[in-house]
């Protein structure tokens, strides 16, 4: 965790902004079947393939170019990003780790505080072994050796009612060919600063 990045004013700007965004449900497939989840998402930058069915990268914005520029000052160079939307505390993401053996992934939450589950995979399970809370305006960094020995997750909380938006960036080793580079300024869904 590296803790608070953005001033509660800014966070809650920019959460604003980011909620207004035109974001696609999700779909995914388990157990031969399609699924479509509460969450919403849209990427940009680089092409992130972790869902067959994921909408291909748009081109970085303003906004997110400003955000990628302040967590590329703790991380270094990322290749894109995947917004996310989780409308209240009924969606979640089960244990996964991320796709494509990332170098580093950070996490800015934004909007409702969740939790966020470590867990070893044990079987066909998977243990929980740490969790810690996920507050607005706060920044997740995960290391790629981490992800790629431990599980992780955002469970469901029921109790939660108000939205939250996570705005994930990653950085692979190599970069994909597919990539979108540079800003479109004529689509900015955030204000101006």
């Amino acid at each position: 965790m590296h803790g608070r990045v953005r001033r509660a004013e800014d966070a809650n700007e920019l959460f604003r902004a980011l909620v207004a965004m035109d974001m696609a449900p999700e779909v995914i497939r388990m157990y031969g079947r399609n699924f479509i989840t509460k969450r919403r998402s849209i990427q940009f930058g680089a092409d992130y393939d972790y869902n067959a069915t994921a909408k291909r990268a748009e081109e970085w914005t303003s906004c997110i170019s400003a955000i990628r520029e302040r967590v590329e000052s703790v991380t270094g160079p990322v290749n894109g990003a995947l917004v996310q939307s989780y409308p209240d505390g009924k969606a979640g993401i089960g244990w996964h780790r991320d796709a494509g053996q990332p170098e580093v992934i950070a996490s800015l939450s934004l909007g409702a505080q969740r939790e966020f589950g470590f867990g070893v995979a044990t079987g066909g399970s998977c243990k929980e072994v740490w969790r810690m809370p996920l507050k607005h305006g706060s920044l997740l960094i995960i290391p790629g050796t981490v992800n790629g020995t431990l599980k992780h997750r955002v469970p469901v909380a029921r109790l939660v009612k108000e939205p939250r938006v996570s705005v994930t960036f990653r950085r692979f080793a190599k970069r994909p060919s597919s990539s979108v580079i540079g800003p479109d300024l004529n689509h900015d869904p955030c204000p101006a600063r």
